[in-house]
């Protein structure tokens, strides 16, 4: 509309609130359409607001196009701090420098740094570093300011992505903590212990490695005196080893009487290996009694040897209780990552088989999905047989 012309006297146009919520919550991933909504309409600028605002990103970098939208948005929440209390989520990347011939950080960008000091309201903290670099190596004013959002109240989620001995005490400090996913070779420094008395009541819980030995100390961790970690409430646990055998988690089945949810990988080894007669000897299901969702990942050492898999899967699958309460398994297949040789087959997203069950394997199973992944066809026409073979009842 022109500026001169007379204003229209229709009177503006009212949505019903279900249905600015259910638009918002549709385009709550699109950042361009939710900014499409909140210049449309005034109806929809509250709602749109919440969900712009909802999470950011804070980049380390000093770069001058990095540094300009720091500032832009520091800026911007120093002039309208009633936007503060909607940011419920933080990610602050690249801690460190990536280039060869860098000092060990990079001069930390102050406008970030002010955000960070501003944000009192956060439930969500994501810390991406960088593989074997270290927590000690970050800036000591970065590392303040974390440990200062730690001992937040409202902390709720906490993930921890390729950063080296995060301190075990500050994750235990966590008083409000419920969520907690380590991955990329993370690891915790278990020099000390929180000393707030307090138990961190955990729900979710995500280890992903790549060898066995984050792994072997997180465990370790969690049965030490003084660990304040608390999992009998835990309801979701995933465990991921790339490329070795590791079945330590299995212990903290003693800790977690009610979990729902379970998601674990195990290496298939060649036939002709020393350890395919007792691979298998220390994963222990039985005493997961209240799982509903199992998730498998086997990842194959030998992409075209079928024999291993003709007992393990089996064998595996055998040591679930009859009387377990699971209602949806996934097993996924696919080579161990060092082996995959064709890059474009790890981008290409798994096939999928549906397998039809029957109630004589699992009381309550209501479906079992197949998710295949650079796997030749040889194997997988044999894999769907035993499948087919141990799930379909016969006539």
């Amino acid at each position: 509309m022109h500026p001169t012309h007379p204003s229209m006297s229709y009177p503006p146009l009212l949505f019903p609130q279900e249905l600015v919520d259910l638009i918002i919550e549709h385009a709550a991933e699109d950042t361009g359409s939710l900014l499409s909504c909140a210049l449309t309409c005034s109806s929809f600028y509250p709602a749109s607001r919440r969900s712009l605002f909802s999470q950011i990103e804070l980049d380390m970098h000093t770069k001058p196009n990095v540094m300009s939208y720091s500032a832009r948005l520091n800026h911007a929440l120093t002039r309208n701090p009633h936007l503060l209390p909607l940011i419920k989520s933080v990610v602050v990347k690249r801690m460190f420098a990536h280039e060869r011939g860098s000092p060990c950080f990079l001069q930390q960008d102050s406008d970030s740094l002010e955000i960070l000091l501003k944000l009192s309201h956060l439930r969500q903290l994501t810390l991406v570093g960088h593989i074997h670099k270290d927590w000690a190596l970050l800036p000591p004013n970065l590392r303040t300011i974390i440990a200062s959002i730690c001992h937040s109240a409202r902390l709720e989620h906490l993930t921890i992505d390729s950063l080296s001995n995060f301190p075990a005490y500050l994750l235990s400090s966590c008083m409000s903590l419920r969520q907690v996913e380590l991955t990329s070779m993370s690891t915790l420094c278990h020099d000390s212990f929180s000393t707030i008395p307090n138990r961190i009541s955990l729900e979710s819980l995500t280890l992903n490695y790549s060898d066995a030995f984050g792994l072997t100390k997180f465990v370790n961790w969690m049965f030490q005196t003084g660990c304040n970690v608390d999992l009998s409430r835990l309801r979701r646990l995933i465990v991921n080893v790339r490329r070795q055998h590791a079945y330590s988690w299995c212990v903290l089945a003693s800790k977690t009487p009610f979990l729902e949810e379970l998601e674990f990988s195990v290496i298939v080894p060649a036939s002709s290996s020393p350890a395919t007669s007792n691979v298998y000897r220390d994963i222990e299901l039985t005493s997961f009694t209240s799982i509903r969702y199992l998730s498998i990942n086997f990842r194959i050492q030998d992409p075209c040897d079928c024999d291993s898999l003709s007992w393990v899967i089996p064998q595996l699958l055998r040591s679930i209780p009859v009387s377990s309460p699971i209602e949806r398994l996934v097993l996924s297949f696919s080579p161990v990552p060092s082996l995959r040789l064709n890059k474009e087959s790890e981008k290409a997203p798994p096939r999928k088989i549906d397998i039809p069950v029957a109630r004589r394997n699992f009381r309550d199973l209501r479906s079992c999905e197949i998710h295949l992944s650079g796997i030749k066809a040889k194997v997988e026409s044999h894999l769907a047989e035993i499948l087919k073979t141990f799930f379909v009842s016969k006539p």
